[in-house]
C-alpha cells in the first residue's frame, strides 16, 4: 500500500517550524499530525490578518498551543496545573485582559490560555494601554482562534460574550462574566472594564478547589489614580527591532535598560524571531555586567509600534510599518549572527556609543 502523502503546507517557510515542533513532540505525534495542524493553524490566521508578515511565526505558535493542549488532554490524570481558557468573539479585548491578569495574579500556577470565536487581527490599543498602565505587557500576545485541543484540554472555560459558538464539553467548569465589551469604549471605561475582570480574576483563584489552592495575591493593581499621571513615567519610550531578536536589538536594549533605568521605557522585538538569543551576544554583555540570559525573543506587533516614541531598526527592512509620528532611525549594525564573541564585541561596543548618544538626545528633548 502506498503511503499518504505529507500534508501540504501553505507557505514553505513553515517547514522549519514543522520540523522544531515535530522534534519537540518525537513519540507522542507523528509529523504529519504536526504538519497537518500547523498547516490548519496558519489558514485559521491568515483569514483575519490584516499583515501577513508575521502569520509564519505566529502559525507556528498557535500550533506549538495546540499540540501541547493535545498532549495533555491525551496524558491527562488529573493532576499537574489547572487550565483555564478565556474565550470572546474577537480574542482583542476582554479575554486578553482576562488572561493577562490571571498570569499575574496566579505567578505560574495556573495555565492560561486565550481564544475567539471570531478573532480579530489584532489586540485593541486601548487594551494594551490599560494593562501597560497596570504592570502587564502585552508584547507578544495576539488573537487566536477557539479550536478544538485547547478546549478540550482546559479545566475552567471562562466565556465572555461569545454566545452560542461557545462549545460545551462535559466534565469542564464552565462560567459567564458579563462584561462590557471594550471595544470603542474611551479609555477611562477601559480601565474600568479591566478593573471589574481583575476582581473576577480574584475570585477565581480563591474558588479554585483544594488540590489546585494556593494563597492568592490581592493587592490592588500598580495604576495611577484616575485623573492622575503615574507617578513616575518614563521620558520616552524606545523600541529596537531587528531580523530574529536575538543580538543587536537586545544588546540595545540592555544597554539602554541598565544605563538609563527607569527614565526610559524599554522594548525589542524581531520581525522572524529566533527561538533563543544569541550565546555570543549574552557572554559579551555580561564582560560589561549586563545579564541579558533571561530575555526571550519577541515577535513585532502593532501594538509596540504604537507605544513606543523611538523605534530603531537594525535590518529588519521592509518588514518594520511605519507610524506617524514616532521617530525613526536605522542602525547599520553587523549582524552578529554566528559570530563568536571575539567578532560580537565590536559589535556591542558600537551599540553601546549608539545607546549613549540616543539617552544625550532623550534628555535634551526632555529640558526644551
Amino acid at each position: 500500500m502506498t503511503a499518504s502523502p505529507p500534508p501540504v503546507l501553505p507557505d514553505e517557510r513553515l517547514a522549519a517550524g514543522a520540523a522544531r515542533l515535530a522534534a519537540r513532540h518525537a513519540g507522542h505525534f507523528s509529523a504529519e499530525t504536526v504538519r497537518h495542524l500547523l498547516a490548519d493553524s496558519y489558514t485559521q490566521l491568515a483569514a483575519t490578518a490584516r499583515v501577513r508578515t508575521h502569520l509564519v511565526v505566529l502559525a507556528e505558535r498557535l500550533a506549538a498551543e495546540r499540540l501541547d493542549a493535545l498532549a495533555h488532554t491525551q496524558a491527562s490524570t488529573g493532576t499537574g496545573l489547572p487550565r483555564v481558557l478565556f474565550v470572546c468573539s474577537h480574542n482583542a479585548g476582554r479575554s486578553q485582559m482576562a488572561a493577562a491578569l490571571l498570569k499575574l495574579r496566579a505567578g505560574g500556577r495556573v495555565t492560561v490560555s486565550s481564544a475567539g470565536t471570531d478573532p480579530a487581527p489584532e489586540v485593541e490599543p486601548e487594551v494594551a494601554q490599560v494593562l501597560h498602565e497596570a504592570g502587564v505587557a502585552l508584547e507578544d500576545d495576539y488573537p487566536k482562534p477557539l479550536t478544538d485541543e485547547v478546549i478540550q484540554a482546559a479545566d475552567i472555560v471562562v466565556t465572555m460574550g461569545c454566545g452560542d459558538a461557545c462549545p460545551v464539553v462535559p466534565g469542564r467548569r464552565y462560567l459567564d462574566w458579563p462584561v462590557a465589551d471594550p471595544d470603542g469604549a474611551p479609555i477611562d471605561a477601559v480601565r474600568a472594564i479591566r478593573d471589574e475582570i481583575d476582581t473576577h480574576i480574584t475570585d477565581l483563584l480563591t474558588s479554585l478547589p483544594g488540590h489546585w489552592a494556593f494563597p492568592v495575591r490581592t493587592t490592588r493593581l500598580n495604576r495611577p489614580a484616575k485623573d492622575e499621571p503615574m507617578s513616575s513615567t518614563p521620558a520616552a519610550s524606545v523600541l529596537f527591532v531587528c531580523v530574529h531578536n536575538a543580538g543587536r536589538s537586545q544588546m540595545a536594549a540592555g544597554f539602554l535598560t541598565h544605563i538609563a533605568g527607569d527614565r526610559v521605557e524599554v522594548r525589542s522585538a524581531g520581525s522572524i524571531p529566533a527561538d533563543q538569543v544569541n550565546p555570543a551576544a549574552v557572554e559579551a554583555m555580561k564582560e560589561v555586567g549586563i545579564d541579558i540570559s533571561g530575555q526571550q525573543p519577541k515577535i513585532l506587533t502593532t501594538e509596540v509600534f504604537q507605544a513606543s516614541d523611538y523605534v530603531i531598526t537594525m535590518g529588519c527592512g521592509d518588514a518594520c510599518p511605519i507610524f506617524p509620528g514616532k521617530k525613526y532611525l536605522d542602525w547599520a549594525l553587523e549582524d552578529p549572527a554566528g559570530k563568536g564573541v571575539e567578532s560580537v564585541r565590536p559589535i556591542r561596543d558600537e551599540i553601546k556609543t549608539r545607546i549613549e548618544a540616543l539617552i544625550a538626545e532623550i534628555d535634551a528633548q526632555q529640558e526644551k
